[in-house]
């Protein structure tokens, strides 16, 4: 079985004595806490290679890309998304179908709040619904990590709100909802039951909006104002849910050229890890 080890060596009685610390690669879905959420992951898949413990379920790990999405790398798939000027400021040229797929990791990706097929005649739909189904966003699904093949994963173009909110949580800061919906999508606010529509964080009492897994830059990169969620808005039938880069959970519609997107991987439960000592994280797979 793969294994970290680290040395220190001293002399006992004229003899050169090595002792040797083993970190065994462990379950990942074991070994990763809350605590652990934003830490690094060494993980490449389709050029992308930043990536960050996200969230886990107790069944799988979840890591986020450690930034928006360059243009170049979106996925040449069914997604209808288009690149404009800029590195990262990726949008919707057209209105696209709802794509049933969608539904296929419902479950582990947290879009369980909102019934998407009663509503699927929404205007946002078709594109929330390019950025759940899993079919589109496969080339993030299998990467390598230091030179092993991490396979059998399962990827969507953006956190839900709901995993979103999920991690923001377990991390200790103000407590985030998004257990009220309409026809439109989710509401967001700091109460069960929200009736708002979008909500600043960033001067919650107990706010993270200087931890980069949330907000990765607070000024304009790339010409990106900030990035989509996989989740549609409650605020009107074309409106997307999205994180700006100014500390709010808000809405967009689809062809707002200002925004990015973070592929999120569910990683296959049998892979392990194991933590350098710069605190990233190895993976491996029995």
């Amino acid at each position: 079985m793969p294994e970290f080890t680290n040395s220190a060596s001293f002399i006992m009685e004229a003899q050169s004595v090595t002792l040797y610390a083993v970190w065994e690669m462990q379950p990942m879905v074991r070994t990763i806490t809350a605590q652990n959420y934003g830490d690094s992951v060494v993980y490449t898949a389709n050029g992308v290679s930043e990536w960050k413990v996200f969230y886990q379920d107790g069944k799988n790990v979840f890591i986020i890309a450690s930034d928006y999405l360059p243009i170049n790398k979106l996925p040449e798939t069914n997604t209808g998304l288009s690149g404009t000027e800029g590195t990262f400021r990726i949008y919707w040229e057209k209105d696209i179908d709802f794509q049933p797929e969608w539904s296929l990791h419902k479950d582990s990706f947290l879009a369980t709040k909102y019934d998407f097929d009663t509503y699927k005649d929404e205007v946002n739909l078709g594109k929330v619904t390019a950025l759940l189904n899993t079919n589109n966003w496969i080339a993030f699904a299998n990467g390598t990590s230091d030179g092993k093949n991490i396979i059998d994963g399962q990827a969507i173009g953006s956190p839900t709100l709901e995993m979103w909110i999920a991690s923001w949580n377990a991390k200790g800061y103000t407590p985030l909802y998004c257990d009220n919906i309409r026809q439109y999508g989710y509401y967001v606010g700091t109460n069960s039951n929200p009736t708002e529509y979008s909500q600043f964080v960033r001067d919650l009492p107990v706010s993270g909006f200087d931890d980069k897994l949330f907000f990765p830059h607070k000024e304009s990169y790339g010409r990106s104002e900030g990035y989509w969620l996989a989740s549609p808005s409650a605020y009107f039938t074309e409106a997307i849910s999205i994180v700006t880069r100014e500390g709010e959970i808000s809405y967009q519609y689809g062809g707002h050229q200002g925004l990015s997107v973070r592929p999120v991987v569910c990683l296959n439960a049998n892979v392990l890890a194991g933590q350098n000592e710069d605190g990233s994280w190895i993976l491996s797979q029995s």
